[in-house]
């Protein structure tokens, strides 16, 4: 990690890549190529906000940095080790579009 002491993983509003996640969520849309495959680890986050009040897209991409915030501890014992030492913080955010905001996500 090079001695960094935190990771944000950062998710955006409005974003395109969890809307298709949405759309295979909601329409059984697919995919072909590469968006496809990059649809494929956002889609179970768009699973669990399917029912969130709010907006769709917004709420699973917030969910998107939720999960992968907490699978790198969970998938990187280096990483794991670092965070329960205490010489690393990995949090999730979200970034607003329309207002330039980063929000921390809880």
């Amino acid at each position: 990690m090079l001695g960094s002491p935190l990771v944000m993983v950062l998710a955006h509003t409005s974003c395109g890549a969890v809307k298709a996640a949405c759309d295979v969520v909601k329409k059984n849309a697919t995919y072909p190529g590469a968006i496809g495959s990059m649809t494929e680890p956002i889609v179970p986050a768009a699973l669990a906000a399917r029912d969130e009040p709010g907006d769709f897209v917004n709420n699973a991409a917030r969910q998107s940095a939720r999960r992968t915030a907490a699978r790198l501890t969970a998938t990187s014992s280096l990483i794991s080790a670092l965070v329960e030492q205490g010489k690393l913080k990995i949090v999730a955010a979200i970034y607003e579009l329309e207002t330039g905001v980063v929000s921390s996500l809880v």
